[in-house]
């Protein structure tokens, strides 16, 4: 699984009137070219073999069709597999940034937050799931990797194992019908005391059926 980070953007120019444009520093036309910029960097600047995905999810900006707003703000993802190019990408959104807000004359304030890490499969316990697989139709180990993350890296990091090895797939299950068990439990008897959290939130599910 991939490693996800986030970054956010605030941009500040000076405001106006749609119809003089040259009187102001506008910040929506800097926050377009800093999104066209950041695909660049998957296209020029990663090397071909390696993954990378950098998404701009959100600009926010403007309350009038014809007012040029002061400010600007943007938000989005990178998800990646290698920490050098997650060093690469930091660096090279601050020099776009950089740069642009010297281009277009408007405050850029940018800042890039490192999330989840990516997942790394320990090599002996992959090849232990690669044999086991086929017995266990239950485990599905020839997949794709996934630029979606996971918190497998919390337990992958700290202890020997494999995403994909049978009793992390046991794990998770035993854990949540546990947490079911104990929660419809608690609910019908009306006793919360085991799983107070999971009890009164099937409580509350009961209740709301009759």
């Amino acid at each position: 699984m991939a490693g996800a980070d986030t970054f956010h953007i605030n941009i500040t120019g000076r405001g106006g009137h749609g119809a003089y444009p040259h009187e102001t520093r506008d910040p929506v036309m800097a926050a377009v070219q800093i999104a066209q910029a950041f695909q660049t960097i998957v296209t020029r600047n990663l090397h071909p073999i390696d993954k990378l995905v950098i998404s701009v999810t959100q600009i926010h900006t403007g309350t009038a069709d014809n007012v040029i707003p002061e400010t600007a703000y943007m938000n989005g993802t990178v998800r990646h597999f290698n920490p050098d190019v997650q060093d690469m990408v930091k660096q090279r959104m601050g020099e776009i940034c950089a740069g642009l807000s010297a281009a277009m004359g408007v405050e850029v304030d940018y800042e890039y937050r490192e999330g989840y890490p990516h997942t790394i499969n320990h090599a002996d316990q992959a090849a232990f799931a690669t044999d086991v697989n086929p017995k266990n139709s239950f485990v599905s180990f020839h997949i794709r990797q996934s630029l979606g993350l996971w918190l497998t890296f919390f337990i992958l990091g700290n202890t020997v194992g494999n995403f994909d090895s049978w009793w992390i797939t046991l794990s998770f299950w035993a854990f949540f019908m546990v947490l079911i068990f104990y929660g419809i439990s608690s609910a019908l008897t009306g006793k919360t005391t085991a799983v107070p959290l999971v009890g009164k939130f099937y409580q509350n599910i009961f209740k709301n059926l009759h």
